[in-house]
């Protein structure tokens, strides 16, 4: 009489309702993990909010005023050399090069000379931002201002007709410029700048300048990212005509690292603050 060993094992089936049981489990965990993540990002974006606002109460507690927006080029008597346009044909360093002594930026300023080297005057053949040395630092992406959960590219090509597309690192971060009022002028019908913001060019405001109160005005927020040959919004060390998001389409250089464009919010090309 034959004796039959019983052999241990999963049969096929088991094993298909095991593996399936288990791709479940991973599917319901992934979202979850992506949601814990995605929660870090925004803490990450959050944060850097938090440490350039307090790099600007810092600038303020020391020069008694904000930075200002940007810087333009003038002479002697005050007068602007090189007006910041829409061609883009002269840049002025912008508000992030002007904090970088707060945000552990000390070196990196006094290496690109702010303040002092001009990047790209008109009507010349200019064809880097400032010193090989300079462009080599414009071009290193920097955390600070740069939201996590954004996924475009770290640098970008600024696109100023006197620089020949160099690439310049991206920024997430804006400051608040201005609004824009009715022209009351009959023979014009232009919107004018109202110059309502707490950042503006040349200038800092300081806290006594804050009318409303600093917990109803905006100062600092956060953009996304756009791939266009428009406006430097938001950029950190150089400003094409300001700071904070753009004048869509007439200009170069969305969201820059180094630079940024006429003041005003914008949202997806579209000004919020011309009424």
């Amino acid at each position: 009489m034959k004796r039959f060993r019983n052999r241990m094992g999963f049969t096929l089936v088991e094993l298909l309702v095991v593996i399936a049981i288990i791709g479940i489990l991973v599917a319901l965990l992934l979202p979850a993990v992506q949601a814990a993540r995605e929660a870090a990002r925004r803490m990450q974006c959050s944060n850097n909010m938090k440490q350039l606002t307090l790099a600007m109460h810092n600038y303020h507690d020391t020069y008694k005023s904000f930075p200002p927006a940007y810087l333009t080029k003038k002479d002697a008597a005050g007068n602007v050399i090189a007006p910041l346009n829409a061609n883009d044909t002269a840049q002025g360093w912008g508000w992030g090069a002007v904090v970088q002594p707060f945000i552990e930026g000390a070196a990196t300023q006094n290496a690109l000379d702010v303040g002092n080297v001009w990047i790209g005057d008109p009507g010349t053949t200019n064809t880097a931002l400032g010193t090989t040395a300079s462009l080599a630092i414009m071009k290193i992406p920097m955390p600070a201002f740069r939201c996590p959960s954004d996924v475009a590219p770290p640098v970008n090509t600024v696109g100023m007709r006197n620089l020949s597309g160099e690439q310049t690192a991206t920024s997430n971060y804006i400051v608040s410029n201005d609004s824009w009022r009715p022209n009351r002028n009959p023979n014009n019908n232009a919107a004018q700048n109202a110059r309502t913001g707490l950042f503006i060019e040349d200038e800092g405001r300081a806290f006594r300048d804050v009318l409303d109160g600093t917990s109803n005005v905006v100062a600092l927020g956060e953009r996304r990212w756009q791939f266009k040959r428009t406006d430097p919004a938001g950029g950190i060390y150089l400003s094409a005509a300001g700071l904070v998001l753009g004048d869509p389409p007439t200009s170069r250089q969305c969201g820059t690292l180094w630079r940024s464009a006429r003041g005003r919010l914008c949202k997806n090309q579209s000004d919020l603050h011309r009424y």
